[in-house]
């Protein structure tokens, strides 16, 4: 068995699993705490049994072959050896053989190993994938960190996947973001005042969360422009006062294009910036159609300067031109800061927040589906300039405070999410990255997430093959101790947990069925979630600097079934149903 140790003080109890609904959270950080009511009691949600209380579900297919732990790693049979600071993150981040996972709560599981025909030494000339077998691991700046294969287990660890909802088809897709992970969550909370005020500090890197430097809002993994903070978009504040002329189509582009250039330098001054570089611009939308509600002055405003030019114009002609001008305005300035950005920063990942969106936001619909109108669907594929101007898509897959409680929440985020592959796939740029973004609660308090909300955004993103997902927030998580205390309690509880599961699944997946240069992706009419079994792992909390623990675990069966549930979405080039074959570019 592999178990992963964190560890927080002594004492402490080993963290397997979440706990059951109703039941006191064993070994949480801080201790004590009952978790709400469950919101369904179907059969299939049964609980798994968490790691030291109870044996494994029956369902779990057991198999051959085990991992020799070496090295830093204990003995088979032993716990506790500790791994140093400098190793953790290779233990955390790359091996399978050697990579954490967190329970699940609901338990229909089966287990897989990679093929026997196929090993990392196998793989095709030329750079390859680290592999546990050449004891190295990724690291999110894409390095490598030599060891000696005594300190690698030699063989892989078995895993298992909670299977539940129906799947998206996909193609061939990017490759990884940061490192050689399949999937990323990206930290974009400006949470550092927490250290600097108050002394609590965040365990961001043992969760395997990428974070920039000191946990600041703009840095070398990730920086968000907001619309004043980039060149000199035009817009209307809420009480109808124009800044740099209100309407794209009545503001100076060359005088934006200037500006926006000294930003772009001054906040992203490294020369080989790689990270997610996002764009957040909600005044106003390039589809004249969709600047509905507060949005809606753009529509007078643009009506009201035609008019001025063709006061002789019948209302008609004046709303038709109205529109060709602000569509044309608006596609200026977002396509041509978005090819600003790419040559200044030609490895940053460019895109625009909150795009594309599907807009399936009608709740009062009867059942409520989740699917995005015709219509929108339709003008996403209008925006066809848009999606081929940018190198990663973002959709927001906030999920508003009154679904808290539904059973919505999965179909609102789940359409979202397929909207931005069927836009990757529409404009035939499948090395596009879909990341989208998400809140970790569903206000600015401490109404986090529950592990069903987690499942139904970080879990249903990875599901589908996002490259990642990133988790934004204010100010307000970092407003007083106490609140970053919150904070904290939730990252090393429910939230951290389930992110190394999530992100070891996927990780032990792409090894297991994609010979590592691919992510799976669930297939058509499968249900299927990337989810290790709570009893294959711990997460130990204690005073001190975070330690790996782990131990042998027997592998499990073929992977067969694990390949009826999910399929390959091949790295770049690679092709085949393993991604074992070079193909040639697009």
């Amino acid at each position: 068995m592999v178990e992963v140790g964190v560890g927080h003080g002594e004492g402490d109890a080993v963290c397997g699993s979440f706990p059951r609904w109703g039941q006191p959270r064993l070994g949480h950080p801080r201790g004590g705490g009952r978790e709400p009511a469950p919101r369904s009691t179907s059969p299939s949600h049964a609980w798994a049994q968490p790691l030291g209380h109870g044996p494994a579900p029956r369902s779990a297919i057991r198999g051959h072959g085990r991992i020799r732990p070496g090295g830093g790693y204990s003995a088979a049979g032993a716990r506790g050896t500790p791994v140093s600071r400098g190793s953790r993150r290779c233990a955390l981040a790359a091996a399978p053989c050697a990579a954490p996972s967190l329970g699940c709560p609901w338990a229909r599981p089966f287990a897989a190993r990679p093929p026997s025909s196929w090993h990392p030494s196998a793989a095709a000339p030329g750079p390859r994938p680290c592999a546990p077998s050449r004891g190295c691991c990724p690291t999110r700046n894409s390095r490598t960190h030599p060891a000696s294969d005594s300190t690698m287990a030699s063989r892989w660890s078995y895993w298992v996947l909670l299977l539940l909802l129906p799947a998206v088809v996909h193609a061939r897709g990017p490759g990884p973001i940061f490192g050689n992970r399949p999937f990323v969550t990206v930290w974009n909370i400006p949470s550092e005042h927490c250290a600097q005020w108050y002394g609590v500090s965040l365990s961001l890197e043992v969760f395997d969360i990428v974070a920039n430097s000191h946990e600041s809002f703009k840095g070398q993994d990730i920086t968000l422009f907001y619309l004043q903070q980039l060149g000199l978009v035009p817009y209307y504040t809420s009480q109808g006062v124009p800044v740099n002329g209100g309407l794209p189509q009545n503001a100076s582009l060359t005088a934006h294009l200037q500006q926006a250039t000294k930003d772009i330098k001054v906040t992203l001054s490294s020369p080989d910036y790689s990270g997610l570089a996002v764009i957040d611009w909600e005044s106003w939308r390039p589809v004249w159609a969709r600047n509905w509600a507060s949005m809606s002055i753009y529509w007078e405003k643009s009506k009201e300067l035609v008019r001025q030019q063709h006061p002789e114009w019948p209302s008609q002609r004046v709303e038709e031109v109205a529109k060709q001008q602000f569509e044309q305005g608006a596609r200026d300035f977002m396509q041509q800061t978005l090819e600003l950005g790419q040559t200044l920063q030609p490895d940053g990942y460019w895109g625009f927040y909150g795009f594309p969106d599907c807009y399936n936001d009608d709740f009062s619909q009867l059942p409520y589906t989740g699917l995005c109108p015709e219509v929108e669907k339709q003008r996403n594929k209008e925006l066809g300039w848009l999606w081929n101007s940018s190198r990663a898509l973002y959709p927001s897959i906030y999920v508003p405070p009154l679904l808290n409680g539904t059973d919505k929440v999965l179909p609102y985020v789940r359409y979202r999410v397929a909207e931005a592959f069927a836009v990757q796939h529409s404009v035939l740029r499948d090395e596009i990255p879909v990341l989208p973004y998400s809140r970790i609660s569903f206000d600015f308090n401490v109404d986090f997430f529950s592990q069903e909300d987690l499942i139904n955004t970080i879990g249903e993103s990875a599901a589908q093959g996002a490259a990642g997902i990133i988790f934004w927030g204010s100010l307000e998580y970092a407003s007083s101790k106490e609140m970053c205390l919150k904070l904290k309690d939730y990252l090393e509880g429910p939230l951290g947990h389930y992110i190394v599961n999530v992100t070891a699944s996927a990780d032990l997946c792409s090894w297991s069925l994609c010979s590592g240069r691919g992510r799976c992706v669930r297939r058509d009419n499968q249900e299927a979630f990337l989810h290790l079994h709570p009893s294959r792992f711990a997460i130990d909390l204690r005073a001190g600097k975070p330690w790996v623990v782990t131990q042998s675990l027997e592998s499990a069966d073929d992977v067969s079934q694990l390949a009826e549930e999910f399929r390959c979405q091949c790295y770049d080039t690679w092709q085949g149903p393993r991604c074992d074959t070079k193909g040639s570019a697009k």
